[in-house]
């Protein structure tokens, strides 16, 4: 009776590390597949469009000049660092 128990335990375990293997490799297509997927363009598009409103906010907050006859303690958003 021991040898049969132990048989069908090494069958058993067997049978889930196969599973496991089989599991294992499934994840690993799924993560190649989802790595070489293009990113959506609606992202990148999204993306680009943000960066362009913030960069044309910190210019307008922070511009290279002030107008002429302003000075740092008149200008309302002419922030600059180190003034």
């Amino acid at each position: 009776m021991f040898g049969t128990d132990i048989g069908l335990k090494a069958m058993v375990s067997e049978a889930r590390f196969r599973d496991f293997l089989t599991e294992a490799e499934k994840e690993r297509h799924v993560n190649e597949a989802l790595a070489i997927r293009p990113q959506r363009r609606g992202i990148a598009e999204a993306r680009a469009e943000l960066a362009a409103a913030l960069y044309r906010a910190g210019d307008w907050l922070m511009p290279d000049s002030g107008e002429s006859g302003c000075s740092p303690c008149n200008c309302g958003l002419e922030w600059r660092l180190g003034r």
